[in-house]
């Protein structure tokens, strides 16, 4: 009797379990996308209201801006990035891609900047 509903059990896990995997196999990459989508733009939109814990670091970075008007390009941004992983896969590429290189960009503009503001500059 007991091993009876072990078995049942075990078939039944193992149906839900091919169920799970042949859904995640159609849908994965587009729940992924959407995952992002929303990523990017909820903390874009904390930017725009000026309600980002990161925003500190983001006027920082961006110290040859008013703060205001560095908040809003990379809130846009963010939020920019987040509406075009809704809706096109190929703009999610080209936009991430920016992303990034936009990134790399100011790193290598403000390298400086933040080499002298690191905190183990500041804590010594």
């Amino acid at each position: 009797m007991e091993q009876n509903f072990i078995q049942r059990c075990c078939r039944r896990a193992d149906r839900t379990d091919a169920a799970l995997v042949s859904f995640l196999s159609a849908n994965g990459i587009h729940l992924l996308r959407w995952a992002m989508a929303i990523i990017y733009f909820w903390f874009g939109l904390l930017k725009l209201l000026d309600a980002s814990p990161a925003g500190k670091l983001v006027v920082r970075t961006l110290s040859c801006r008013p703060p205001r008007t560095a908040l809003m390009f990379v809130g846009g941004w963010e939020v920019l990035i987040g509406v075009g992983l809704m809706f096109s896969s190929r703009v999610m590429l080209r936009i991430v891609l920016l992303r990034r290189s936009w990134f790399f960009g100011m790193a290598t503009l403000f390298y400086r900047s933040w080499k002298d503001n690191s905190p183990s500059r500041t804590s010594s």
